[in-house]
């Protein structure tokens, strides 16, 4: 019981600092840049980061074995990348790396997702690239929407099937409810700079009242 008047102090101190702060940069007529989306996946023992870069469309994709990042663009997009998720596809006989991301449009009131690919050829621990191009992933959008979903996760769910799925939880008195899409891509593969064959989305609905 004598810990919850300390954690409270703490709680009000950060408040208070973070309001200060917040208050220094409208005094000063400066807004701090969106943090930039991150994503990081296991292949095998190997790290691999995506980031977004300075650049609103761009994204940067690092790992050991690189001499230095490689850097691509969303096609067609317009406005900036504000989130990515990523999962292996692993094989005996190919690997790929899967991505979601999620791009917003400048003025806020549209989002597009889109189902990125690349090819990911290693040894050990380090990353040895067949072609100068094969990590350049191919990128094909699957859905342009107004509401705001959270790329809630992806996965190989087995085989080379890949699924993404885009949730958003609404509060509303008595129930809440979760609303979103589920992307499924049977047999996802790289081909140029597209992917064969279509996905399937699926709306998903539930409700708690229920």
């Amino acid at each position: 019981m004598q810990q919850i008047p300390r954690v409270t102090a703490i709680l009000c101190a950060v408040l208070l600092v973070a309001g200060e702060s917040r208050g220094q940069d409208a005094a000063d007529g400066q807004v701090s840049p969106p943090a930039r989306p991150t994503a990081v996946v296991i292949m095998n023992c190997l790290e691999i980061r995506l980031a977004g870069t300075a650049s609103p469309t761009e994204i940067e994709l690092a790992a050991e074995g690189l001499a230095e990042p490689v850097r691509f663009t969303v096609p067609k997009a317009e406005g900036r990348i504000t989130e990515i998720k990523a999962c292996p596809v692993v094989k005996t006989t190919f690997h790929m790396l899967a991505f979601a991301i999620e791009v917003t449009s400048n003025d806020g009131s549209e989002r597009s997702y889109y189902l990125a690919l690349a090819s990911v050829d290693y040894k050990g621990k380090t990353i040895s690239v067949i072609r100068a191009e094969s990590l350049r992933p191919a990128i094909e959008k699957f859905l342009s929407v107004k509401e705001d979903y959270d790329i809630a996760g992806m996965s190989n769910s087995g085989g080379d099937s890949v699924y993404v799925v885009l949730s958003r939880h609404t509060r509303l008195p008595p129930a809440a409810q979760v609303t979103g899409y589920v992307y499924v891509h049977d047999c996802p593969v790289v081909l140029g700079s597209g992917i064969t064959g279509p996905g399937k989305l699926y709306e998903m609905h539930t409700d708690e009242s229920r």
